[in-house]
Parts: C-alpha cells; sequence; structure tokens
C-alpha cells in the first residue's frame, strides 16, 4: 500500500477545468504554461508542451522542461 495512504493523505488539489489552473483549497489557485489532471497520460503531455521545444532543440535552440508527478 502507498505510503500516503497509510498515512491517511487526501487529493488537496484539483485542476480548473479547461484552464491551466491549480486549486489549492478553495481560496488559492497557481496559473502555469500547462497543467494535467490526474488521468493525463504521457503521450498527451508531450504532444501539447514538449515535441515543439525537441523539435527546436534539433534547429539549433535550448528548451528546458521541469515536470513534477509521481
Amino acid at each position: 500500500m502507498a505510503k500516503e495512504k497509510i498515512e491517511g493523505c487526501h487529493i488537496c488539489t484539483s485542476v480548473t477545468p479547461g484552464e491551466p489552473q491549480v486549486l489549492l483549497g478553495k481560496d488559492k489557485a497557481f496559473t502555469y504554461d500547462f497543467v494535467f489532471d490526474l488521468d493525463a497520460q504521457q503521450h498527451q503531455i508531450y504532444n501539447a508542451c514538449v515535441q515543439k521545444l525537441v523539435e527546436g532543440c534539433f534547429e539549433g535552440y535550448n528548451a528546458t522542461v521541469f515536470a513534477y508527478g509521481q
């Protein structure tokens, strides 16, 4: 069993539908370039925000992707 479940943790954030925004509780919102929910597939994330960066690298540009997830 996952450590979080053993410790009784619960999901405390949500994604605003149609917006690149994460809600923390009811009163805090954080906006990013891209936001994906728990059901997002790896290919969706790559196609939406990484593919063009990789193509740019082959044309001589620099790129950085900061991604966090478990």
